[in-house]
């Protein structure tokens, strides 16, 4: 396989959709979730581990390749987290007991670790990353509204929590042909040893990541049970499945409005309107609600969502002077993709979510606390 200039569109393509397939599951949370309840006959509690062990995988992948990810061939590494990927999702359709279903997703979930960490480190080596990172959103946007579109009417209505994910194996299989644009490593290593050995405190960067996961744990408690917020309001499921796909819509909106948007009013007035919006949110899911609301409450979830998170890596980067802890932001979403479900799955009593939404309200406004702090920080 030959290399690929790192700021080309095919590197970019490339890192967009390495982005897309690795963030795949996180995409169709609740459609896994939801579809293993009914398929395995699992408790909320026992449905919520499945996607807290997966991410598990996926965490311990970001964390370890921070000592390996620069050192060996990024063709190679994204063959490897496809393999790992697919062959993971294939055994968990396939093995025959909760124990063995869980040790394939996190295999699945090392896999997806390894290409959404390489996408990080491609995009932060690039000349624009601010306006890459919004690409590589745009992408990971498309491929879950399409999943989502298509899996709930042609494929779990079906074949449930089996027909799933071999179908979502299936076409991450066909976006692996993209490793032949994958640059083969990265530009930031040279770059650093030819720079001054300035050194800066690392204590802002460790507390953005903790702030990133914070907010993308709450999230993650509410997004991963959405399915089952509507089921329990009497919304069909194919309802369901037109909603969370469409909700993809309001993901890419807020997205391309904070790539527009940039830092015109800086980033922390984003920031207090993002979790005004996501607050609100949770207060209607927390009640009883109309499939029309749900729709609109999901389309303003995501939107807000992505239109943070955008501002958040932005700000995390900013105080990562080095650029060393690029791969850890991925860590610090994969974190809270695992606490955040884990939990929610915890506290519901009774299909009652209100405990839900209390701790992701709580969550957001810690970690907005902790960003706008970073903001004035480098701002001095």
């Amino acid at each position: 396989m030959g290399s690929t200039d790192i700021n080309s569109k095919q590197s970019i393509f490339s890192a967009s959709v390495l982005s897309a397939s690795g963030a795949a599951i996180y995409s169709i949370l609740p459609l896994l979730v939801g579809s293993a309840t009914e398929s395995l006959a699992l408790t909320e509690s026992r449905a919520g581990y499945l996607a807290s062990i997966h991410f598990s995988g996926y965490l311990l992948i970001c964390i370890s390749a921070v000592f390996w990810i620069r050192r060996i061939n990024w063709q190679l590494v994204a063959v490897a987290g496809y393999a790992l990927l697919v062959s993971g999702l294939l055994a968990a359709a396939f093995v025959p007991v909760y124990p063995l279903i869980l040790a394939a997703l996190f295999i699945a979930g090392c896999g997806g670790g390894i290409l959404y960490g390489l996408c990080m480190c491609i995009i932060s080596d690039t000349d624009d990353p601010d306006r890459y990172f919004a690409i590589k959103m745009l992408a990971e946007v498309l491929l879950g509204g399409v999943l989502l579109l298509t899996l709930p009417r042609y494929v779990t209505s079906t074949w449930g929590f089996q027909g799933l994910v071999i179908c979502v194996a299936m076409v991450l299989a066909l976006l692996a042909v993209c490793v032949v644009w994958v640059p083969a490593r990265g530009v930031k290593d040279n770059l650093r040893t030819r720079s001054g050995a300035t050194r800066h405190s690392t204590i802002p960067v460790w507390l953005g990541l903790f702030a990133l996961m914070l907010f993308f744990g709450g999230l993650s408690g509410v997004w991963a049970f959405a399915e089952r917020m509507a089921n329990h309001n009497q919304i069909d499921p194919v309802s369901i499945g037109k909603v969370l796909s469409m909700s993809s819509i309001g993901g890419a909106v807020g997205a391309l409005g904070a790539a527009m948007l940039g830092d015109r009013y800086g980033r922390v007035w984003p920031q207090v309107v993002a979790i005004v919006a996501l607050a609100i949110v949770s207060f209607i899911l927390a009640g009883q609600f109309s499939a029309l609301i749900f729709g609109l409450s999901c389309v303003l979830l995501l939107a807000m969502w992505n239109f943070a998170l955008a501002y958040q890596l932005g700000i995390v980067a900013n105080v990562d002077y080095d650029g060393r802890y690029a791969v850890l932001m991925a860590s610090a979403l994969a974190l809270g993709a695992v606490i955040g479900p884990a939990i929610a799955g915890m506290i519901i009593a009774d299909n009652h979510y209100g405990y839900v939404h209390i701790v992701n309200v709580v969550a957001m406004l810690v970690a907005t606390v902790i960003f706008v702090r970073l903001v004035r920080l480098a701002a001095h």
